[in-house]
């Protein structure tokens, strides 16, 4: 990969979390903590930074078909739709102050492209065969943050096996 991708772990707190994640950047320093509950039936997680500080609320909106929210300080900033897996464009995401994405995944749902209009800007890949981390690589074309918190609802996806 070229040296403009930023690159991310993205790792399980345990192995009985199902949505509670730690994102370290590539020198493995914790840059982000996911934390939800386990008893909720349509997740909720919150997103925050190394000091504690609330950045973002990822809800679970539908479960069929897959819908979460990104809200910070109370207002959606981002939606991600996980459409029908035969459509070739998997999960949409629509952005109230970027421009909208979309995802592909391969038939595994171990990688992932992310891409605006016809160009990638971010890869996805899902260790499922060993820990069940996933590495993330993207470019600087959105804000870093709000890419880690679509690749939860992804990891949440996978790890539910949903994806």
């Amino acid at each position: 990969m070229d040296l403009e991708f930023k690159k991310y772990l993205i790792k399980k707190t345990s192995m009985w979390s199902s949505g509670s994640f730690n994102i370290f950047d590539e020198g493995d320093a914790l840059v982000y903590k996911i934390k939800s509950s386990v008893w909720q039936m349509k997740k909720k997680m919150r997103m925050y930074d190394v000091d504690g500080d609330l950045i973002y609320t990822i809800e679970q909106i539908s479960t069929w078909p897959q819908k979460f929210t990104i809200d910070h300080d109370g207002i959606e900033i981002a939606r991600f739709e996980k459409r029908n897996p035969f459509s070739g464009k998997q999960i949409d995401v629509f952005c109230k102050d970027e421009e909208d994405f979309f995802i592909e995944g391969n038939v595994w749902g171990s990688n992932f492209r992310f891409m605006n209009k016809d160009q990638e800007f971010g890869i996805a890949s899902y260790n499922m065969w060993s820990t069940g981390d996933l590495g993330l690589a993207i470019k600087n074309v959105y804000p870093n943050k709000l890419i880690l918190s679509i690749v939860i609802c992804l990891a949440y996806l996978k790890i539910s096996g949903q994806i």
